[in-house]
């Protein structure tokens, strides 16, 4: 009898024991040596050494203690979610950096071939929903959706088309072959010739009303005219002037022959020097208070403030860097040389690769979230990538 109540009075405690361990008063979890807790805002991966059991995990992170959440190997905390840095499409590289349904590898995303067998292509320009380019040797002037559709041949049969700008309606566009400046709708159609007789006729961008140019021989002029045709008005004579901005109040552009950057009040009429001694000045770009420029022979990325001050270089050792653009934060710009697509941060720091192993990279553009350029040789391409 006292042996059962001494076995009564055991199994009591234990089970009392039980409730008390279960209840308000635990204020611990003990975890197995091996396994690491995270904080939510910590942005570690668990080392790789660390043996895991993988039943005991998702993709979305446990809780498993009051803010603390438990990832696999080789991925961080993201938000709520474990990602593979180099792998994830949502998370490449860092956290939230989407590619856009591209993959990543490495933790960069991979590029998308929008259009292949294109004939030298020469000039990209975008709108919101659609990439156009200009193929030289074939005569055409093309488009297809970035959302990676069928490109269509919106025109052919061209004299060389070799730069071109968009407006919310129309494409406008100059041709090597015969010298001419075209406008046709975007969608393609009826073409109108508002000029000819224009030599080697480049860098063609326009703003609300107008169109403006270069003619890029030793006896070059900057022209102006409006949208809807009419007279051309020469701005400017010089040596080689080559690629042009504009903006509300002036007309940039680089003049080879002369080794400057020009600048042109829309306004006044003045003509000025806005820098000189520049080895090759090619494409332009520019901002709301800066003006970025490449130099072909020079090898260099550069830029100043429309407001004066000293000339920076942001970039040097290029291999032969050519077109170029800017959005908030970055110059991004092609190297026809190296095959390489590449951009910087504006105020200056580390450059960085965007695509290698490109063939004669030629003309950039930049929507929100993709960086777009074109391949200008025979069999040439036509691709993006995101930012």
């Amino acid at each position: 009898m006292y042996r059962c109540f001494f076995l009564f009075m055991c199994g009591f405690v234990w089970l009392l024991s039980g409730i008390v361990a279960c209840g308000k008063t635990q204020k611990s979890i003990e975890f197995p040596p091996d396994i690491i807790l995270l904080s939510p805002d910590s942005g570690e991966s668990v080392p790789e050494a660390v043996a895991f059991e993988s039943s005991l995990f998702t993709d979305k992170a446990e809780e498993l203690a009051p803010e603390k959440k438990l990832c696999l190997p080789k991925q961080s905390l993201c938000g709520e979610f474990c990602a593979d840095l180099n792998s994830s499409k949502e998370h490449c590289g860092r956290c939230d950096r989407s590619c856009f349904g591209a993959s990543c590898e490495k933790g960069r995303c991979v590029s998308v071939l929008l259009s292949a067998k294109q004939g030298n292509p020469s000039d990209i320009a975008l709108d919101k929903d659609f990439v156009y380019w200009v193929n030289l040797t074939e005569g055409e002037v093309m488009r297809v959706a970035k959302s990676d559709g069928k490109a269509k041949v919106l025109m052919q049969g061209l004299g060389a088309p070799n730069t071109l700008t968009v407006d919310d309606t129309h494409i406008y566009l100059t041709t090597l072959g015969r010298g001419e400046i075209i406008k046709m709708p975007k969608n393609g159609g009826t073409f109108e010739i508002l000029a000819t007789g224009q030599e080697i006729p480049e860098g063609i961008t326009a703003d609300e009303h107008h169109l403006y140019w270069a003619n890029s021989v030793q006896s070059g002029k900057v022209c102006k005219m409006s949208k809807k045709g009419g007279a051309i008005t020469v701005l400017s004579k010089g040596k080689y002037p080559h690629d042009l901005v504009v903006d509300k109040n002036f007309i940039y552009w680089t003049e080879i022959g002369l080794k400057s950057i020009i600048r042109y009040d829309k306004v006044t009429g003045k003509r000025e020097v806005f820098v000189s001694g520049e080895p090759d000045p090619t494409g332009i770009a520019m901002d709301e208070v800066a003006i970025y420029w490449s130099n072909l022979e020079g090898k260099s990325i550069k830029k100043k403030s429309k407001y004066g001050g000293p000339v920076i270089t942001l970039a040097k050792n290029q291999g032969l860097p050519h077109d170029l653009t800017v959005d908030k934060d970055f110059v991004y710009w092609v190297n026809n040389d190296s095959g390489l697509v590449s951009k910087i941060p504006k105020r200056g720091g580390k450059i960085l690769s965007v695509a290698e192993k490109q063939s004669i990279p030629n003309g950039i553009a930049l929507d929100a979230t993709h960086i777009y350029w074109i391949n200008s040789i025979e069999n040439g391409a036509v691709l993006k990538i995101a930012k």
